[in-house]
């Protein structure tokens, strides 16, 4: 069971952007990308030295923080949502993008 407890916010006509987050007491540099030649989002999530933690390319309700990472602690999962079409590994793209939601979720059994 996921248990909601909040949304990194990003609106597609700020892309590419970069923002931090403070997530589990540790502060995040956040990259969202697009990438046009693909048609798909990316997100990177940085250090605040600038050292690439992780990069994902965004599907819905895969989680972007799926492996373990030297230097990322965060131990919640980074989920992209669309609660208008909860359809499981569609790719984050152009025309989905509007309604998607980055959530921050804790894994509970």
């Amino acid at each position: 069971m996921l248990l909601i407890s909040e949304y990194l916010q990003f609106a597609s006509d700020e892309i590419p952007v970069e923002k931090n987050f403070i997530i589990d007491g540790t502060e995040y540099k956040f990259l969202l990308q697009y990438n046009s030649y693909g048609d798909f989002y990316t997100m990177t999530i940085k250090d605040l030295s600038d050292k690439v933690l992780i990069t994902n390319k965004l599907t819905y309700l895969v989680p972007i923080n799926d492996s373990v990472v030297n230097g990322l602690n965060i131990t919640k999962q980074i989920i992209p949502v669309n609660y208008d079409e909860p359809e499981t590994n569609a790719e984050v793209n152009k025309a989905n993008f509007g309604l998607i939601s980055i959530m921050l979720a804790d894994v509970t059994s």
